[in-house]
């Protein structure tokens, strides 16, 4: 049987609904799973503080960053998104960060994992930058996969002003 299986999607079957199968001691069984063309529809028209354009236009965000580890023993899988900041020292990379994180925390988000899962299967969400990519990369990486003090950062009034102008809804 399987017990875990680490998942990418090529351009020409992006459309299709995915589906797995996968062998328990002899059973066979069929799953499907959020796909990854879905996630990044739903992060894509994340706006850069800084410059104003779409994430996915500066290459901050691509398709190619968005992995989905699936682990059939443990009934559980986790999505996996790389992003990339458009410098070394881009002082904006935690806002970045926290907007893709309010995405996730979103309500519709978490009622779409629940619909598009099977019943009783445990998900997980992680963000990570790519080595190299950033000055500080270790502590970013820390504080916008530790849950608490991304649910405090998202109470703040002045951050949460950034974040939502992030997605065009609170304009300066």
């Amino acid at each position: 049987f399987i017990i875990g299986k680490f998942l990418t999607i090529r351009k020409r079957r992006m459309k299709q609904k995915i589906f797995f199968c996968f062998y328990f001691f002899g059973w066979k069984k069929k799953i499907w799973t959020p796909s990854i063309v879905q996630v990044f529809g739903l992060i894509k028209n994340i706006i850069d503080p800084e410059f104003s354009f779409w994430l996915f236009s500066l290459k901050v965000l691509s398709i190619e960053n968005i992995f989905l580890n699936i682990f059939c023993y443990s009934q559980s899988f986790r999505i996996s998104i790389f992003f990339s900041p458009t410098s070394v020292g881009c002082s904006l990379t935690s806002t970045i960060g926290l907007s893709i994180q309010n995405v996730y925390f979103n309500k519709f988000f978490n009622n779409w994992l629940k619909r598009s899962t099977p019943c009783g299967w445990m998900n997980g969400f992680s963000l990570d930058i790519p080595n190299f990519f950033h000055l500080n990369r270790d502590e970013i990486v820390k504080q916008l996969n530790d849950k608490e003090r991304v649910s405090a950062a998202l109470e703040n009034f002045e951050i949460r002003k950034v974040i939502l102008n992030c997605f065009g809804i609170f304009q300066k």
